[in-house]
């Protein structure tokens, strides 16, 4: 029942499931206009309905000029969102370990010429050094070997492992206003590499957790939200992104008292 319930994570948001191979122009909401290679990614996508909270929250807080940092970053769709928004002045950086995955946001970027969104080949985590990636049959599903293994577990490789604080620093790039973390049950390890960062610029923290189960979900919720308090930084609870039963999927922003936007 858990790889069953893994699957519809992936396609509660499409009507018509899992997406095929093919290249469209995303129809609504802030990512309209945008063109998106698939490749086996919810066509949930084109519709423009994909995460519709988390596609707002990034509209809400990203601006031009802005600097975006999407850990785990799947095939891009919210790197481009992000490009968008913060135009030809701002920056992100899209840290994605799968090598498919990543030659899509590549193709992705250059599809929209987005030449500010840099893709990272890599898997972020709390040391810079490398780590075992076990791949999972759904694009988005790949989790480091420390993590939860996917129940469509599908194959490992080895990949890079890098910190939030290494790439901000060897890019030389300035504070980033947002950071996402999506990354399949390594939330912790992807946290404190970035605790430097934190504590010098307290960007707002957007994050995903996942589990076979509400009350485990809820409880990845807790310790990330706890880690974050430790912060200085307090959390709220996004809308719901995918119908309840099934995988539990939960979405929270953190920020820090005094921020505006």
């Amino acid at each position: 029942m858990a790889g069953r319930g893994r699957i519809l994570k992936f396609a509660a948001a499409a009507a018509a499931g899992i997406g095929v191979p093919l290249t469209g122009r995303i129809r609504h909401g802030p990512a309209a206009g945008l063109r998106l290679r698939l490749d086996g990614a919810p066509r949930a996508m084109l519709s423009g309905r994909y995460e519709e909270p988390v596609q707002m929250a990034l509209a809400q807080r990203l601006r031009p000029g802005d600097g975006f940092v999407d850990v785990g970053a799947n095939i891009g769709f919210f790197s481009l969102l992000a490009g968008l928004a913060v135009g030809p002045d701002g920056w992100v950086l899209a840290v994605e370990p799968v090598p498919a995955n990543a030659a899509l946001i590549r193709a992705n970027a250059a599809l929209n010429r987005l030449p500010r969104v840099t893709v990272v080949e890599a898997a972020a985590g709390a040391v810079d050094g490398a780590g075992e990636l076990v791949l999972a049959r759904h694009n988005g599903g790949a989790a480091l070997s420390t993590a939860p293994v996917p129940p469509d577990a599908c194959g490992r490789i080895t990949v890079p492992v890098v910190t939030v604080d290494t790439l901000l620093a060897g890019n030389r790039l300035p504070p980033p206003g947002l950071i996402k973390i999506d990354v399949e049950g390594s939330e912790a390890e992807a946290l404190n590499g970035m605790r430097g960062t934190i504590a010098r610029h307290h960007p707002a923290i957007l994050f995903e957790v996942d589990a076979p189960t509400r009350d485990e979900a809820e409880r990845r919720f807790a310790d990330l939200s706890a880690a974050l308090a430790a912060h200085g930084y307090g959390v709220d609870t996004l809308p719901a992104a995918y119908p309840a039963g099934g995988w539990a999927v939960l979405h929270g922003l953190g920020t820090v008292s005094g921020d505006a936007r």
